[in-house]
C-alpha cells in the first residue's frame, strides 16, 4: 500500500485529499505527525478501491472527492464517510495481512536506512534511529486503534463494522 507520505515533505506542500497533510520538519521525528501517515493511507485505500489515479487524486480536494463519489454512486456521501471508508478498507487489509503472518517486525524500514548513512542531500550522514522509529510506530498503532503488536483491537474492528474479522487475528 502506498500512502505517498513523502509528498508533503519532499514537495513542501500539503495534499488536498486530507484535511491536514503538512510535515513541519521532515528531519525531526514528531509522533503528532503520524496522523498524516494514517490519513493518507486511508485516502489511498479509498483511491485504490475506486480504481482512481493517485497522481490525479492528490490534486483535487477531499470535498471534490466526496462530491465525485456521491455523484457516481448516488449516495449521500459525507467527508466523515469518506474518512471512515478508507479507514475500514485499510483495517480490513491489515487483518488479512496479520492472518497471513504479518507482525510488528515487518513494519520496518529497509535495513540500509537503519545502517547506512545517507550519502548526500539534506539528510547526508543521517542513519534512522531504530528507537525513534519504534516510538513513531507506537504512536501510529495507538492512533489507528491497534495494539502494541500492530493488530487492530476488537473495539476498533467493531467501530468499523468489521467484528466478523476478530477471529482472524485472535
Amino acid at each position: 500500500m502506498v500512502s505517498m507520505t513523502q509528498m508533503p515533505s519532499a514537495l513542501d506542500f500539503p495534499l488536498m485529499i486530507v484535511e491536514e497533510s503538512s510535515i513541519e520538519d521532515p528531519m525531526i521525528e514528531n509522533p503528532a505527525e503520524v496522523v498524516v501517515v494514517k490519513d493518507l493511507e486511508d485516502a489511498m485505500a479509498l483511491f485504490d478501491s475506486a480504481g482512481a489515479c493517485k497522481f490525479m487524486g492528490i490534486s483535487i480536494s477531499y470535498e471534490e472527492w466526496v462530491n465525485l463519489i456521491a455523484t457516481v454512486t448516488g449516495w449521500d456521501f459525507t467527508y466523515e464517510e469518506y474518512k471512515k471508508t478508507g479507514e475500514r478498507i485499510y483495517n480490513l487489509e491489515r487483518v488479512f495481512h496479520i492472518r497471513e503472518g504479518l507482525a510488528r517486525a515487518d513494519d520496518s524500514l529497509p535495513r540500509r536506512f537503519l545502517e547506512e548513512p545517507m550519502p548526500e542531500g539534506p539528510a547526508q550522514g543521517i542513519v534512522f534511529d531504530p528507537q525513534k522509529f519504534d516510538m513513531l510506530l507506537d504512536a501510529y498503532y495507538k492512533l489507528r486503534g491497534w495494539d502494541k503488536n500492530g493488530k487492530p483491537t476488537p473495539a476498533k474492528l467493531k467501530e468499523l463494522s468489521l467484528e466478523n474479522m476478530i477471529n482472524w487475528i485472535s
